[in-house]
């Protein structure tokens, strides 16, 4: 090859590196060109209808592949929706104009008379999640959905904050949030974005929930440990100690947890209070409950010390009894599903959960492995599992043949730098040809 063609040549790979980044980039979408356009999270049956309504009005066509949703607590990886319910499109490509529905795993078809009579079906896009559920179980009275593309952008977001009854639905309608007017309290699969209501039933601002919160003397009630939270009313203002057992922010957003010998306990604070695993802490503030677990709302934590984090060790007891406990299992990996191990300890299995985009640090485990596990238990629609906090909670005791594990999320950063490295490396080469030639 003479000199100049390696020069057209070089500089048509260079451009063509440049194009490939920005198709890219292109084909996530921005983030004007996606709405959340309605959001049930009270259904009549909440263990299958809860359903994210969302919009897409960018000019390029959408592989959702590797994009994933997530509420307040929990994200999850978005997968095609092949259940008996989805009566839309197959595939997790998206287009202009096109109405995305996510769902969860266990959705039947509840809604999709609604759908067959009011909507272009080939416009209707169905996915549901990796873990089957949308985030942690949506909060009827509050929480917060994202939609995440595979680079980490959120693309669209809503937050809530009541409870609009049980049925119904939040819409957005001509750019207002309100309750659904509809019938059937909710108008699945149809985007009303550009409609108005001749009296909306708009929620401008947040509705504060009417609770009541029992105080004795404006003083905090003092706990002698965990346990006795559940024999106190919800509301009610108390105080307790207890050793920190989950960071802040390490497996969902404002919670951390704590424990001691007799239990564990979520808790919601909406700052950083600057505490890690490890520390004794005092905590005040009272308890409420959600869908699927009991949340501490702290008021205020005071450090008071290192301390010892308590582990659980279990073997064949109800994972019922061990609820926001740090727990320890062990066994073997008997099925792999997605981000989920299953492990089985003589007829006793176990759900491990890797939360999405969870570093495994070059561990590399196969199914018919042994491994012991730490993790926080944790329960949502799909049933009881466990949590580790990261990489070094999981510990390879004994190698097996089998199938290798599949690593959790799927890193577009990645495969982009090995693309960019390896014409990298070809340049290099083509130079060192010159200088020799």
């Amino acid at each position: 090859m003479c000199k100049v063609a390696k020069k057209i040549w070089v500089w048509g790979l260079i451009v063509a590196i440049i194009r490939l980044g920005f198709l890219v980039s292109m084909a996530q979408g921005t983030e004007s060109e996606w709405s959340v356009s309605e959001v049930m999270a009270n259904p009549i049956d909440e263990k299958s209808d809860e359903f994210v309504e969302f919009y897409y009005d960018g000019e390029t066509e959408v592989d959702l592949e590797g994009w994933s949703m997530a509420d307040g607590a929990e994200g999850d990886g978005l997968i095609d929706f092949t259940g008996s319910g989805n009566d839309g499109r197959l595939g997790t490509k998206i287009e202009k104009g096109n109405v995305l529905l996510v769902v969860d795993a266990d959705y039947a078809g509840f809604y999709n008379q609604w759908l067959v009579d009011e909507v272009d079906l080939s416009r209707v896009v169905m996915l549901t999640t990796i873990d089957g559920n949308i985030g942690n179980g949506m909060n009827n009275a509050g929480d917060t959905i994202k939609l995440i593309n595979a680079a980490g952008e959120v693309k669209a977001q809503y937050v809530w904050d009541s409870d609009v009854g049980n049925g119904l639905s939040w819409e957005n309608v001509g750019g207002k949030w309100v309750v659904s007017d509809r019938e059937m309290g909710h108008s699945f699969g149809l985007v009303r974005l550009d409609e108005s209501l001749e009296e909306p039933k708009i929620l401008d601002e947040p509705v504060e929930e009417e609770e009541v919160i029992e105080e004795a003397d404006n003083e905090y009630q003092l706990l002698n440990n965990i346990a006795e939270v559940d024999d106190w009313p919800l509301m009610t203002k108390v105080e307790l100690e207890g050793v920190v057992s989950v960071d802040y922010n390490r497996l969902a957003a404002d919670y951390l947890w704590i424990g001691d010998d007799t239990g564990g306990l979520g808790c919601k604070i909406s700052y950083d209070p600057d505490v890690v695993v490890g520390d004794r802490v005092l905590i005040q503030g009272y308890v409420r409950e959600l869908t699927y677990h009991r949340v501490f709302e702290v008021d205020n934590i005071h450090y008071l010390g290192a301390d010892s984090v308590v582990v659980a060790t279990i073997d064949g007891q109800e994972m019922s009894e061990y609820e926001d406990r740090l727990v320890k299992v062990s066994g073997r990996i008997s099925k792999v599903d997605g981000s989920s191990w299953y492990i089985d300890n003589d007829g006793t299995q176990w759900r491990v959960y890797l939360k999405d985009g969870m570093d495994l640090n070059g561990l590399e485990v196969k199914k018919g492995d042994v491994i012991e596990v730490t993790g926080l238990v944790n329960e949502i629609k799909s049933g009881w599992r466990i949590l580790p906090r990261s990489s070094t909670d999981i510990l390879l005791t004994s190698k097996q043949s089998g199938q290798l594990l599949p690593s959790v999320g799927f890193d577009y950063q990645k495969i982009w730098s090995k693309i960019v490295n390896y014409f990298v490396l070809k340049l290099i080469t083509i130079k060192r040809l010159n200088l020799g030639g």
